[in-house]
């Protein structure tokens, strides 16, 4: 009686130890995609540009409604998963921008694609736009 009390208690142990394992690694899992994910630059030229300082806001722009000069640098693009929200990508996107030395984004376009697979219904949005810098420097 003494083993069989013993055995069933190393096995609700085992089964507690995997179920807080396998909860951990999905945590630090769920999380860190968030924080490892960063949007996608393509420059168009090698020219290397210093960041635009922190304390510039990186704007989405109509092309129509800026009054001065500017230059298309490149272009950035993200992926928005059903967990994360727009706000989010568009961050990710105005981050990645200032790393390039960019001032702002024109021509935002968003495409929503479905991409289910066996066993995830998944609804992807795909994010692009163009980086622009104003020639005259005063942003």
């Amino acid at each position: 009686m003494d083993q069989m009390a013993r055995a069933q208690n190393g096995k609700q142990k085992g089964g507690f130890m995997r179920y807080f394992i396998f909860l951990f690694v999905f945590i630090v899992g769920c999380s860190a995609m968030k924080e490892a994910t960063r949007s996608n630059v393509t420059k168009y030229d090698q020219t290397v540009y210093d960041p635009t300082p922190e304390d510039v806001e990186i704007s989405i722009m109509d092309r129509e409604s800026i009054n001065r000069p500017f230059d298309v640098i490149g272009e950035v693009r993200d992926k928005k998963l059903s967990i994360e929200s727009e706000a989010d990508i568009l961050q990710k996107m105005r981050e990645a921008v200032r790393r390039t030395g960019g001032h702002a984004m024109i021509e935002l376009e968003t495409k929503a694609v479905n991409e289910s697979n066996d066993w995830i219904p998944e609804n992807v949005v795909y994010y692009k736009a163009k980086i622009i810098k104003f020639k005259d420097e005063e942003i």
